[in-house]
C-alpha cells in the first residue's frame, strides 16, 4: 500500500481531482458574490442609496392597496376587487425573491389596470377620479423607470457573463442561477 501511494500515477491524479476541485469551489463562490452584487443593486439602487427596483416595487404595491381602498367606496365588481387583494397579498407573501417580486408586480399591475378601467365607468367624486389616475399613472411610470433601471443592465451582464464559456460550464457545479431581469 505503501509504495501504491509513491506512485507518479496515483500522485497526478490527486493532484488533478484537486485542482479541479478547487477551480469549482473558488468560481462558485466567485460566482455567488457577482450574484450578491447584482442583488444589492437590486435592494440599494445602483449609487446604494436605496432608490431602486425594489423601493419601486414596494411603492407599486402601496399605490395598488390605495386604489383598492378608494374602491371600496363604489359598487365595483367585487372579482376585481378580489383580484387586486390576490395581488396585493402574493405581493406580500414574495418576501425577499426577487423573481417572485417580478411576478406579482406583473399580476399586480394588470389587477391594477383592471381596477383602473371599471372605475372609469363608475361616477367618481373628483378628489378620488383626480387620486385614481394619479395611482395609476405613478404605476405605470414606476414599471417604465424600472425596466431601465441600472439594476437590468448589471442582471443582464451577470446572467451573460453565465452564458461564457468557462462559467457556463462550471456554474453547472454550483447553485448560481441566472439574475431576474425586471419584465
Amino acid at each position: 500500500m505503501a509504495e501504491k501511494l509513491k506512485s507518479p500515477r496515483l500522485a497526478t491524479v490527486i493532484m488533478a481531482v484537486m485542482i479541479a476541485l478547487a477551480v469549482i469551489l473558488g468560481s462558485g463562490r466567485s460566482l455567488r458574490a457577482l450574484r450578491a452584487d447584482v442583488e444589492e443593486i437590486f435592494w440599494n439602487g445602483v449609487s446604494g442609496d436605496g432608490i431602486g427596483v425594489a423601493s419601486d416595487l414596494s411603492r407599486n404595491r402601496d399605490d395598488a392597496y390605495n386604489l383598492l381602498s378608494v374602491a371600496r367606496g363604489y359598487a365595483v365588481d367585487s372579482a376585481l376587487l378580489s383580484a387586486l387583494e390576490n395581488a396585493v397579498a402574493d405581493f406580500d407573501a414574495a418576501g425577499s425573491d426577487i423573481e417572485a417580486l417580478f411576478d406579482a408586480n406583473t399580476a399586480l399591475t394588470g389587477a391594477v389596470t383592471d381596477l383602473y378601467e371599471a372605475m372609469g365607468r363608475q361616477s367618481l367624486s373628483d378628489r378620488d377620479e383626480s387620486y385614481r389616475q394619479s395611482l395609476y399613472y405613478n404605476i405605470l411610470a414606476r414599471n417604465d423607470t424600472m425596466s431601465r433601471d441600472g439594476y437590468n443592465t448589471a442582471a443582464l451582464e451577470f446572467n451573460q457573463l453565465l452564458d461564457r464559456f468557462p462559467a457556463s460550464l462550471l456554474r453547472r457545479f454550483t447553485s448560481v442561477s441566472p439574475a431576474p431581469l425586471v419584465r
